[in-house]
């Protein structure tokens, strides 16, 4: 049996406890969300300020997400986005939704932005490609040097037979960036 606080000679646990503290305390209490844009955001401290579309004093310490935490999924808003707040009670106020993002942490963000698949799979494929044109250059070497008198080739035809095979391939490819493969607003 866990221990807990008597209720009518019951014993509760903590959260029943909390439960029917909520239940009662805010009996008559109704809590509705209210539309608001972001004026800034704290990503340390996982809170922003709001502005209300009335005349209503900016709302400060609103959390970007009812629970705080460092490992689950944390969606940072873009300032002068539009969201709904709602409120856990009379004085917290959470995001609840927003109409932009700035960026999106899974796990920490650890390891980095998301791949764009697109980019990836050209830049692969732009890979692929020029190893394939360099083995089809070799061959054509080969076959050409095969091809001569049993003299061996020297000088003109061996550069000419280089030249011709290799052509299409000395184009330098461009170097690959973590940036040019990533969407940064989405790290895990």
């Amino acid at each position: 049996m866990q221990d807990g606080a008597k209720i009518n000679n019951e014993k509760i646990s903590l959260l029943e406890a909390l439960q029917l503290v909520a239940k009662y305390a805010f009996k008559n209490d109704e809590f509705y969300g209210s539309i608001a844009k972001i004026v800034s955001v704290d990503d340390v401290a996982q809170t922003c300020e709001v502005s209300f579309f009335d005349d209503e004093p900016n709302l400060t310490g609103v959390k970007i997400q009812q629970v705080s935490n460092t490992y689950g999924l944390y969606i940072k808003p873009s300032v002068d986005s539009i969201v709904i707040i709602n409120y856990t009670d009379p004085i917290n106020a959470y995001i609840s939704l927003t109409s932009q993002v700035d960026e999106i942490i899974f796990q920490n963000g650890t390891n980095e932005g998301l791949v764009k698949v697109v980019e990836l799979t050209n830049n692969i494929n732009t890979r692929e490609t020029r190893i394939n044109a360099i083995v089809t250059a070799l061959q054509a070497i080969a076959t050409a040097a095969a091809l001569t008198t049993s003299a061996p080739v020297t000088g003109t035809s061996l550069a000419s037979f280089i030249n011709t095979a290799i052509a299409g391939i000395l184009t330098p490819i461009p170097t690959t960036t973590q940036s040019s493969l990533e969407n940064d607003k989405f790290k895990h």
